[in-house]
């Protein structure tokens, strides 16, 4: 990994998409957590019925991979990624400072959950976060030189499973160590969001053109 390592850090552009993909990985992850508490924290549902809330963020996930393709045609748009980055954030955000509704007994059936403002934001996390995946790993593997690109993507693969496994102590340190409830841990991962968005396009301005 540490010759991979070296590789990517030769070129700018693929490092940046490389801890860009690994920072996806972190925050769905941490997501996913987050949205477990969330679930009867905030809409007063079971922990059980939180899961359908995953569904809604697969779904968005699908359809925001579907856009991405569809708006980048042959070619590699960056534009894309902060464009998802932005989204991220403001569903991150917003779902940490709206009032979300409490499903109390008598209430509490999937259809109402499925139509409830809080889902709508987390489909558009999924939809925000799926725009970002397709054109960072259509790039990595395109910016990979041929003889290493291999070694590249495993390398990438690991650091994914790095943040996912950082996503878990980050969350235990914002839940347990700070007490932080579920609508400020949502807050902390949008500013995260946000930053990496600045830096992307401050670092790399041509993410904003097409290749």
């Amino acid at each position: 990994i540490y010759g991979a390592l070296k590789e990517i850090a030769l070129d700018n552009r693929l490092s940046m998409a490389v801890y860009a993909s690994a920072y996806i990985a972190f925050g769905g992850a941490f997501f996913q957590l987050n949205t477990l508490i969330y679930g009867p924290e905030k809409l007063g549902i079971s922990l059980e019925q939180s899961t359908y809330l995953f569904s809604i963020a697969a779904i968005g996930i699908g359809i925001g991979a579907l856009v991405a393709s569809r708006i980048s045609g042959r070619n590699i748009e960056f534009g894309i990624v902060p464009i998802g980055a932005i989204g991220m954030t403001l569903a991150c955000v917003l779902l940490g400072t709206h009032n979300p509704i409490i499903f109390n007994e008598g209430t509490q059936n999937i259809l109402s959950l499925l139509l409830s403002p809080s889902a709508f934001l987390i489909l558009l996390m999924g939809i925000s976060a799926g725009m970002c995946i397709v054109p960072l790993n259509a790039f990595i593997q395109h910016q990979s030189p041929p003889n290493k690109r291999g070694q590249i993507l495993a390398c990438n693969s690991i650091l994914s499973f790095i943040g996912v496994a950082l996503s878990a102590l980050f969350f235990y340190f914002l839940q347990n160590i700070l007490s932080f409830n579920a609508s400020v841990t949502f807050i902390v991962l949008g500013i995260l969001t946000g930053l990496l968005a600045i830096v992307s396009v401050y670092k790399l301005p041509n993410f904003l053109v097409r290749m």
